[in-house]
């Protein structure tokens, strides 16, 4: 009998404003200091999505910072209150493989080895974030999908 847990906490995305650059995006403007998880998980309606992350109370900011010299934000000097690189995090991960295995042998040359794998054993379905959608001019929200199932496999191997 083999087995693999295998967890990981959520990955770190930043989120973006990409409303007055002309070739970069500045990082989002945070004066009033929202929630860094994104680990919602309320249906939006659609099919296998979920919100995860509201941006909504960042939406007034939105576009606020212009350099005065180039009229883009592609150059600082920055304000104070941005987000910080990867401050945001994706929902976290977990997952349980096992296999069992026997191998019979036959005389000193010969072999046969019997295996069962069960991928993802209990079912459990991920959530995934879409950190594409970190773009403060384009999306209101940070939306997810779950994603996984079980998979099982039989296995036989001869030896010679």
């Amino acid at each position: 009998m083999n087995w693999i847990f295998g967890a990981r906490t959520g990955f770190p995305f930043t989120l973006w404003d990409c409303t007055s650059g002309a070739y970069y995006c500045m990082r989002a403007i945070d004066p009033v200091g929202i929630s860094t998880n994104a680990n919602g998980n309320t249906a939006t309606g659609n099919p296998n999505e979920y919100t995860l992350l509201d941006l909504s109370k960042l939406m007034p900011t939105a576009g606020s910072y212009t350099n005065p010299k180039t009229g883009t934000s592609d150059y600082g000097p920055y304000p104070s209150n941005m987000t910080k690189r990867d401050a945001f995090r994706g929902p976290g991960f977990w997952n349980v493989d096992l296999a069992f295995s026997k191998r019979f042998r036959f005389g000193t040359n010969y072999a046969a080895q019997i295996r069962i794998e069960a991928y993802n054993v209990f079912n459990h379905a991920n959530m995934y974030a879409i950190a594409a959608n970190a773009d403060l001019s384009s999306y209101d929200t940070i939306t997810g999908w779950k994603d996984g199932n079980r998979r099982i496999q039989l296995g036989f191997k001869f030896e010679f």
